[in-house]
């Protein structure tokens, strides 16, 4: 989970979660990633709003 800026692209893109009746803070991205062991070089990765699971991003890479 990264916290973005609140710019209006941001907040179109990833609007904020709201759990509980409270919203958050910022507006959050959820990031899944492969990465080599040795360099920590990453091979490839998905972004989408905080909604989604993990799960999710992974079946698409």
């Amino acid at each position: 989970m990264l916290d973005l800026p609140d710019t209006p692209a941001n907040l179109e893109e990833f609007p904020k979660d709201s759990v509980g009746g409270y919203e958050t803070a910022f507006a959050q991205a959820r990031v899944v990633a492969i990465s080599e062991c040795a360099s920590h070089a990453i091979v490839a990765a998905d972004v989408s709003g905080c909604w989604d699971g993990e799960q999710t991003l992974a079946y698409s890479l």
